[in-house]
């Protein structure tokens, strides 16, 4: 996902982290998502339709929700595709929510 910087720091001042792929570890307790398009979102590589992303991560990770959620959207995404869905699931208990993001150089 591309954000310039100005937006970087929108998602860090609403309270969620932001980091580039290479610091990310390759770790069996990270969750990761990737919302498409076509209102879906890849969980863990497997398409769940964007409204029952939330109760499919409950229904899953109820004695896991202090996994870290790593969300990786398109390159087009928008600040509005994403922090709707990061705040559905800080609500639901999933606390450890970053984007992973490549920052746009100018």
């Amino acid at each position: 996902m591309r954000f310039p910087v100005a937006t970087l720091a929108a998602i860090a001042a609403a309270g969620f982290s932001a980091c580039s792929p290479s610091t990310v570890a390759d770790c069996s307790e990270i969750i990761w998502l990737k919302p498409t398009s076509n209102r879906n979102v890849l969980v863990n590589g497997e398409r769940v339709p964007l409204e029952k992303v939330v109760p499919t991560l409950t229904e899953r990770y109820a004695d896991r929700k202090e996994c870290r959620v790593m969300v990786r959207a398109e390159h087009d995404a928008t600040y509005s595709d994403i922090i709707p869905l990061m705040n559905a699931l800080d609500a639901a208990g999933f606390h450890k929510i970053a984007i992973v993001a490549e920052e746009v150089v100018q």
